[in-house]
């Protein structure tokens, strides 16, 4: 038997030929896509060197700080001895004015005429003016821890008492002290005379005993 077929074959479909238009357009969109990257990549490179730089600045704004607080230190350092050099020249011009204050007092002790100079203020300060200071021989003085140590012999007690007398009135000495107070027997005819080691601390006048 014979059949014949009577459907109308249907044509063979034809894929259209590649084109090369979506090739170009996927590259376009990658090329814009990396280039997007790589300017976010570059801005966000350039915000990393704007904060380095930043950085960089507080770093130099502290050690400029830092070197300021040290000159500073240094200069303090230095008026800080600029104040003790000038205290302490201070201290040696009181002293050295004290000391020769003390000098004049204690050669007026011993001087009659420099005495009667001054004869209402060094009556007031309980000196007999009528004394005779040529009864009194100083062997020494001298400076021992803060104290004058005076040395010598008086013709009487009585007139170490008054040279006591003198010295307990001075400005320039506290909490003074008699000692040794022995005869001498004279030799060759001479009368016996007493011998005394007086001892003071040495202050400043005005200051408390």
């Amino acid at each position: 038997m014979i059949r014949v077929n009577l459907i109308k074959p249907e044509p063979a479909v034809q894929m259209p030929e590649p084109s090369g238009v979506p090739w170009i357009l996927a590259t376009l969109i990658a090329i814009v896509v990396l280039g997007g990257i790589a300017f976010m990549h570059e801005e966000r490179h350039s915000e990393y060197r704007e904060v380095w730089r930043l950085v960089e600045e507080e770093r130099g704004s502290l050690r400029e700080l830092v070197a300021d607080q040290t000159r500073l230190e240094s200069l303090q350092a230095k008026r800080d001895l600029a104040m003790e050099t000038q205290a302490r020249f201070d201290g040696l011009a009181s002293r050295r004015a004290d000391l020769g204050a003390m000098v004049n007092d204690l050669h007026a002790m011993t001087d009659r005429a420099l005495a009667r100079r001054d004869a209402n203020r060094l009556t007031r300060r309980g000196w007999d003016l009528s004394w005779d200071p040529s009864a009194l021989q100083l062997a020494g003085a001298r400076e021992l821890d803060g104290r004058l140590i005076i040395t010598g012999s008086a013709s009487s007690a009585d007139d170490i008492v008054e040279y006591q007398t003198r010295l307990a009135s001075s400005p320039h000495l506290r909490d003074l002290r008699v000692e040794n107070f022995t005869a001498i027997e004279g030799s060759r005819g001479r009368d016996t005379r007493f011998g005394f080691r007086a001892s003071a601390r040495l202050v400043s006048p005005g200051v408390s005993p």
